[in-house]
């Protein structure tokens, strides 16, 4: 079977994370080191928010308007919480998420991901390709995203927003990494994967994904 393409379903819906487990690893420890020197330095969460926030005026897109293909273009992060050391780390984490995707093999403009009218999702994503399904609320903008992984099948719960500019498509970052847990054997006996899994349990709300363009 191809590989599903695991990491950027918490980046961009589907990657590698069982090659690209410890660098990402790195990158969350070294951002909550980060936050913590700030709180220590008597900073505050504002300007860390504020970077990794959609403050352009969006909308839920229509099922018309989510049909069609999709652009991969940046990675993107939100947080929900009210944790000040949460909202600095995924500051520090967000400015080095360009590179962490160069590396996993994303390319802007190159890379697709296409909603098809009957509810059918192709992902095409550094390098690799998976096909599954889709169900969307256009009401509340909730994306469910189900892909197969191993000899079972994994269901994503996402998010979605429009602007005039892109489509945002955004996935809780704990239970996508516990779904990928559940689903994927490998992803289960990998030591790297739980210690990124401990680590963003500690901060729930946190949102992770990519935005999309036409």
């Amino acid at each position: 079977m191809k590989k599903i393409l695991l990491i950027s379903l918490l980046i961009c819906g589907l990657g590698h994370i069982e090659v690209k487990a410890q660098s990402l690893e790195s990158l969350l420890k070294k951002a909550v080191e980060g936050a913590v020197k700030q709180i220590e330095e008597q900073s505050t969460a504002t300007n860390a928010a504020t970077e990794t926030s959609t403050a352009v005026e969006q909308h839920f897109p229509s099922a018309q308007e989510l049909a069609g293909v999709w652009s991969y273009a940046a990675p993107t992060t939100e947080y929900k919480g009210d944790d000040p050391l949460a909202a600095l780390a995924l500051g520090g984490l967000h400015g080095h998420l360009n590179g962490f995707c160069d590396k996993i093999g994303l390319v802007p403009g190159r890379d697709k991901i296409t909603f098809n009218t009957r509810g059918t999702i192709h992902v095409a994503l550094a390098g690799h390709t998976a096909d599954g399904t889709y169900q969307y609320n256009p009401a509340t903008g909730a994306l469910h995203i189900t892909v197969p992984v191993e000899k079972t099948h994994a269901t994503f719960k996402g998010k979605v927003a429009h602007t005039s500019e892109a489509l945002t498509l955004l996935f809780e970052a704990d239970e996508a990494l516990r779904v990928m847990e559940t689903t994927s054997s490998k992803l289960a006996q990998n030591s790297n994967v739980k210690n990124i899994g401990e680590l963003i349990s500690q901060f729930p709300g946190i949102f992770v994904g990519c935005k999309l363009t036409r």
